[in-house]
């Protein structure tokens, strides 16, 4: 009899178990390249591992809290974008999914300051244990151009000074905490041998009303 016992929970425990049918490869982020504060994005490729279509259930979870003024959305494969509110969301990967298989996570700063780690957790409808997760970590400084050699219309770097052209009315120099460091007008300059080594963003209003943001690498 108790050799009867084991042999049941044996196939019990056989058939609950289920090789994986999809797997999650996070990449390294991708970075929205403009002169301002845009969008940045990170994704995953959720690759099916088997020729039956699977069915997968995401759930968010911040590891920090959102930044002032930012929004997120994601969009999974196949799907169009679902704004921040929603935190939870099932999927089907399949033949027809298979031509856009990126899971991604947008962010859009809306011109503040922050950073952002959020995680999802991904498993597969009816083997909710078997979780893969993948954690996006999201600064707003990967979405500023360096312009530690720059040479543009707006900014000159000249040695140990950065040099305001006529076509910005107002530059305002900011520490990665968003303190205010320094204020200049069109035509001024700032010595950079004032900055500690680190990296900094300017602020730049234009002449016609835009703001373009550039991050300074000071070594």
């Amino acid at each position: 009899m108790k050799y009867l016992y084991y042999i049941l929970a044996l196939l019990f425990i056989a058939s609950n178990l289920q090789a994986a049918n999809f797997k999650l490869e996070p990449t390294e982020i991708i970075i929205k390249k403009t002169t301002k504060f845009d969008y940045v994005y990170d994704y995953a490729e959720v690759i099916s591992l088997t020729e039956e279509p699977v069915m997968i259930i995401w759930q968010k979870e911040y590891l920090t809290e959102v930044p002032v003024n930012w929004e997120t959305s994601v969009q999974c494969p196949g799907e169009f974008h679902f704004d921040s509110h929603i935190n939870e969301f099932t999927f089907e990967l399949s033949e027809e999914s298979k031509f856009d298989t990126k899971f991604i996570f947008h962010a859009y700063p809306n011109q503040s300051f922050g950073y952002l780690e959020a995680a999802f957790h991904f498993h597969e409808v009816g083997f909710p244990d078997d979780v893969q997760t993948v954690v996006f970590k999201i600064s707003i400084f990967d979405a500023i151009n360096s312009v530690d050699e720059p040479q543009d219309d707006l900014v000159r770097i000249d040695v140990n000074q950065i040099n305001f052209t006529d076509k910005i009315t107002k530059a305002m120099i900011f520490d990665l905490n968003g303190n205010l460091i320094a204020e200049c007008k069109s035509g001024d300059f700032y010595n950079l041998d004032n900055l500690s080594a680190g990296m900094y963003i300017v602020n730049l209003l234009t002449n016609d009303k835009r703001i373009y943001n550039h991050k300074i690498i000071k070594h």
